[in-house]
């Protein structure tokens, strides 16, 4: 028998895994195979389930709270793959209020066209009529000439068309009375806003001004926007608007810890009944460095290379050396061609620097780094920390970790990408298979 495919099938909406038959996924439906593994690792969508949501629970408690609060708005930030979506999903997934997300992207570069696309979601029918009168003629010989009525005054007749959302000026105000008008309180999540264009001030004033008429007006309109972004600040997202200041709260979301990463790990075996080997699971709670989209990404690619193999129920290492490379390949075609384009334009301290880095694992601390550095004379302490500093603020390759202050690669895929794509092959450089943090 089979059953359609849904996340009800694998994570049932209380949290408890259910029970066979429905355990598997293959062709769209599920079957008698425990494969249901891609509903658990979803690298390219996010979580569908908070039982597994991991280390969160913090910032789901922040969430919730700001919203609570009249006039406030949380802005959710941190680096890409962090997670940022899923929890923010997560933060809602319970909630009795209206519910829409917007992702910012190529279509939406104003304040107009993220208007648009937000009352689209809403269901909101905007569209206005609009009336004319046009006078009455009729066609002659000598031309066209009015058609008079009984009392000598010229006949008209009235025109309607309706004028559709893509036709009205959409401004702060406007949006604020339609909430209003809406009656209801509603969660707005503009995700991905890093995507909306730095060097135009026009879609982030509006956004600004939005924010604080629905905060002076929160008695009258409880409707709340959520900005979900990469950033390291929210005044680096949204700009310096002081209406921001006052109605924006950020939070901050740092890479999960290690413990998280494996937790997510042992729940996922017992869902899915397959087993990772502990040093496979070592391997990619290390390689993550706390970041979600890592774990998922190769955490899928390791059962895939399982199947291919025609494994019996364990990931192995030769699974995880499989998945890696095709992680690495992958990334390289799609999202990680960026950092090749960025790579081209590096000079020559900064592509020393990163070999370095690479060399020693991919995760050293800054002050090991400095004296490997130094005492390989590659450069001095002051072109070190220029250069040091440019790598996470305008490449925005590497950041520095407040908790042990070791530097880590923004994405996590990095590492093996410079190592196996750039370096190795170029430089004929012999590195480690996998990075020793």
């Amino acid at each position: 028998m089979k059953y359609p495919v849904t996340i009800a099938n694998c994570i049932a909406e209380d949290g408890q895994a259910p029970e066979p038959p429905a355990v598997g996924l293959l062709g769209g439906y599920m079957t008698d195979k425990p494969y249901n593994f891609e509903l658990v690792f979803t690298p390219g969508a996010p979580i569908q389930s908070k039982r597994l949501l991991f280390g969160r629970e913090q910032e789901i408690n922040d969430i919730q709270r700001l919203c609570r609060r009249p006039g406030l708005h949380p802005v959710v930030i941190g680096y890409r793959g962090v997670g940022k979506t899923s929890l923010v999903l997560q933060a809602f997934s319970h909630s009795k209020s209206k519910v829409i997300r917007i992702n910012c992207g190529n279509t939406i570069r104003t304040f107009q066209t993220l208007s648009e696309n937000i009352l689209r979601e809403l269901e909101v029918d905007v569209s206005t009529m609009e009336t004319t009168k046009v006078k009455e003629t009729e066609f002659t010989a000598k031309g066209s000439i009015e058609v008079l009525s009984a009392d000598g005054k010229a006949k008209s007749s009235e025109s309607v068309r309706r004028i559709e959302i893509g036709q009205r000026k959409l401004d702060p105000w406007t949006m604020y009375t339609i909430f209003k008008e809406m009656k209801k309180k509603v969660f707005i999540i503009i995700d991905e806003y890093d995507a909306l264009p730095y060097q135009s001030e026009e879609p982030h004033a509006s956004i600004a001004e939005l924010m604080k008429t629905l905060a002076d007006h929160s008695n009258e309109c409880e409707t709340r926007l959520l900005i979900v972004g990469v950033a390291q600040s929210a005044k680096e997202l949204l700009g310096t608007h002081e209406s921001i200041e006052r109605s924006a709260r950020e939070i901050y979301l740092r890479p999960l810890r290690r413990e998280d990463i494996m937790d997510f790990l042992n729940e996922a075996e017992s869902i899915i009944k397959l087993i990772f080997q502990h040093e496979v699971k070592e391997l990619i709670v290390k390689g993550s460095m706390g970041f979600p989209y890592y774990l998922h990404l190769i955490g899928l690619e390791c059962i895939d290379a399982m199947i291919r193999r025609q494994g019996k129920k364990v990931i192995t290492m030769e699974d995880y050396r499989v998945a890696i490379k095709m992680a690495v390949d992958k990334a390289f075609r799609s999202e990680l061609n960026k950092y090749k384009r960025a790579t081209d334009g590096l000079v020559e301290k900064e592509i020393n620097l990163l070999k370095e880095i690479v060399l020693m694992g991919g995760n050293p601390s800054r002050k090991d780094l400095e004296i490997r550095i130094n005492r390989k004379n590659i450069m001095n302490i002051g072109e070190y920390n220029t250069t040091l500093l440019k790598l996470q603020q305008e490449k925005r390759f590497i950041y520095i970790s407040r908790n042990d202050d070791t530097i880590r690669f923004c994405d996590p895929l990095l590492y093996p990408f410079l190592r196996d794509k750039l370096f190795l092959y170029k430089e004929n450089i012999i590195l480690p298979l996998f990075p020793n943090y």
